[in-house]
């Protein structure tokens, strides 16, 4: 093999290295940011499954004005209302009825009903911008969902 031939098998192994790393980089920054969105997502699905679970036991509920806070009422015939549950966006945190945080990191958040009976929930998390850390996952995530009243009172 001559010099030549020994440079050129070199710059031609030295370009497949660089592929694979570059390959290498962006697949791990892929991962970052879908793990990202991920962990959004995973936070925004609990906080879901307790509000929606609120609201189709619930008979009834009453949004504000501003469409960041719900409360869910239902109607018991030997008691009267019962309040079943109040959820409402404090500064970026979900909370409940008792002040207990059920959700972080929310940019915006609204409820929306007609009739008191279906619910339209639309959530916009955010992850934690300008992290050293990791500077892949700086995500945001939208994410809607629905929920019916089911023990409405007949009309």
């Amino acid at each position: 093999m001559t010099l030549t031939e020994l440079m050129i098998v070199c710059m031609v192994a030295v370009m497949v290295a660089i592929a694979a790393a570059s390959i290498y980089v962006a697949s791990v920054e892929t991962w970052q940011y879908a793990g990202a969105k991920l962990a959004l997502q995973r936070s925004a699905d609990e906080a879901f499954v307790r509000i929606t679970a609120d609201i189709r036991s619930g008979s009834e509920v009453t949004i504000t004005k501003s469409g960041t806070e719900i409360s869910i009422t239902q109607f018991n015939t030997s008691i009267g209302d019962s309040t079943v549950g109040t959820y409402l966006l404090v500064e970026d945190e979900v909370t409940n009825i008792f002040g207990n945080t059920i959700l972080t990191g929310v940019d915006s958040l609204a409820f929306e009903s007609q009739y008191g009976e279906k619910v339209r929930i639309a959530l916009r998390l955010v992850d934690p911008m300008n992290t050293p850390e990791n500077p892949y996952d700086d995500v945001s995530q939208y994410l809607e969902t629905v929920a019916v009243c089911r023990n409405r009172l007949p009309e």
